[in-house]
């Protein structure tokens, strides 16, 4: 995948390849093969470009929480919300992050919007992110077509139940 990928930025214009256009498509396709460190390198430059998509700082903060660099994964997700973007992803990753860090509060408020999202959809809607829970395996990474998203796929069911696990988990420390 990542010899399509840089067959793809060899294919554009140099403007394209100056504004990192293409270097999101390839960052995610890193992303989908577990080169953290080039996916971010991509990612940063896709970023630089005039007006960066919201998505990129998402799929970058991805592939830092998969390196562990949590913090910085923040400051992405951060980026993305103050380009307006309320978005499910954000909140997932979010709590995720606030999870592992043992911030329980947090972490319960950010998939506390991420249910809610899903709520608001008949058919629930699936949360996807690159970054794999305790006890996902390969079997687990699929694209899902409403968004061309590719990653690990927690159902709404199983979100809920991850977020009463932590509620309980709130609980007994609170004892």
């Amino acid at each position: 995948m990542a010899a399509l990928a840089s067959e793809i930025i060899r294919s554009t214009s140099e403007t394209e390849r100056r504004f990192g256009w293409t270097h999101g498509i390839r960052g995610e396709l890193n992303l989908r093969e577990r080169k953290y460190d080039e996916a971010i390198a991509d990612f940063d430059v896709a970023i630089r470009r005039p007006r960066p998509s919201f998505h990129d700082y998402i799929l970058r903060s991805e592939a830092k929480i998969a390196k562990g660099d949590l913090s910085g994964a923040m400051e992405d997700l951060d980026k993305a919300f103050s380009q307006g973007k309320n978005l499910h992803e954000v909140h997932y990753n979010r709590g995720f992050i606030h999870e592992k860090l043992g911030n329980i509060e947090e972490a319960l408020a950010d998939y506390d919007k991420t249910i809610a999202w899903s709520k608001q959809f008949q058919e629930k809607q699936p949360i996807v992110s690159a970054v794999p829970r305790p006890g996902y395996d390969d079997e687990s990474r699929r694209m899902i077509y409403r968004g061309r998203r590719f990653g690990y796929v927690i159902s709404f069911e199983e979100l809920v139940e991850i977020r009463e696990q932590l509620q309980s988990h709130k609980q007994r420390r609170n004892l």
